[in-house]
């Protein structure tokens, strides 16, 4: 379609300066404005730092030092996502690609489960069964698990939410060049999928200390060939607090680089799960 014959007619003359008002879109065309979905955390802090939840649009990351909590969001996301869409879920199922050995604590995701269950008693979700672990210990088969297992799978299964955990398994290339391009294609296929059966993608990474005058910098592994890839970053970290029950209090920071954190927020983990303070 062509616009170059096509002239926009102001009022006034055209040889005089015209002062002309700008008006929103979403006035002219008589709707809001777009906004993603997203999918709750469970934790009302938390919504709030993402406006609402975590992000269907590309992909985000979350990173932080061992015992920050990484695996406890993602187990819980895993939950939140199959509540119904006016519960801040997907109504869908969740694929969690597990890169690590050993399996996922159950018993853990059992009492995130059961909170739930409590929370929303008349919802009939059977969130165990809605949950499909595909366990890959190389790169070469999780992306040949990515880009042909999986597009087949999803045209069987509804899936709201796609879990990696985590991109520790692309440390251990030697060729950072072929890792680059590993990266790359993963990113894009799941981007590509996301955007047909709209999910979101979560992507766990390590993180990486850099020693500095004072004070240590904690940056997500994997350098600007992962990071350019990434649309959201989320920084998990602990506080020297706790709280009266004797729960570390800890820390989600929205990052707008690195090193740059654009807002925070903090968060318990007790028993039953992510919690607010």
């Amino acid at each position: 379609m062509s616009f170059a014959g096509n002239q926009l007619n102001l009022p006034g003359s055209s040889n005089s300066a015209v002062s002309v008002n700008p008006r929103r879109l979403e006035d002219v065309m008589g709707e809001k404005p777009f906004k993603w979905t997203s999918i709750t955390f469970g934790c009302q802090a938390l919504d709030q730092l993402l406006d609402g939840g975590l992000s269907c649009n590309g992909i985000t990351e979350i990173y932080g030092e061992s015992g920050t909590g990484k695996s406890q969001i993602c187990m819980q996301l895993a939950v939140t996502a199959q509540l119904p869409p006016d519960r801040g879920g997907t109504g869908k199922g969740v694929v969690y690609f597990t890169t690590r050995g050993g399996n996922i604590p159950s018993d853990r995701l059992m009492s995130i489960i059961r909170t739930f269950q409590d929370r929303y008693p008349n919802l009939r979700i059977n969130y165990m069964g809605n949950i499909f672990i595909q366990r890959n210990m190389e790169v070469c088969g999780l992306l040949h698990c990515v880009q042909h297992k999986f597009p087949e799978f999803l045209q069987k299964q509804q899936i709201g939410l796609v879990i990696v955990d985590s991109m520790g398994i692309f440390r251990h290339e030697a060729d950072k060049i072929q890792r680059s391009r590993n990266m790359r294609c993963l990113a894009t296929c799941l981007n590509s999928l996301a955007k047909q059966h709209n999910f979101a993608v979560l992507c766990v990474n390590e993180a990486t200390s850099i020693p500095k005058p004072g004070e240590s910098e904690i940056i997500p592994s994997l350098g600007l060939s992962w990071s350019n890839l990434v649309s959201t970053r989320l920084k998990l970290s602990r506080t020297d607090r706790t709280t009266s029950s004797g729960d570390v209090v800890r820390m989600m920071s929205y990052m707008h680089s690195p090193q740059v954190a654009i807002e925070s927020a903090e968060f318990i983990i007790t028993g039953g799960g992510v919690c607010d303070l």
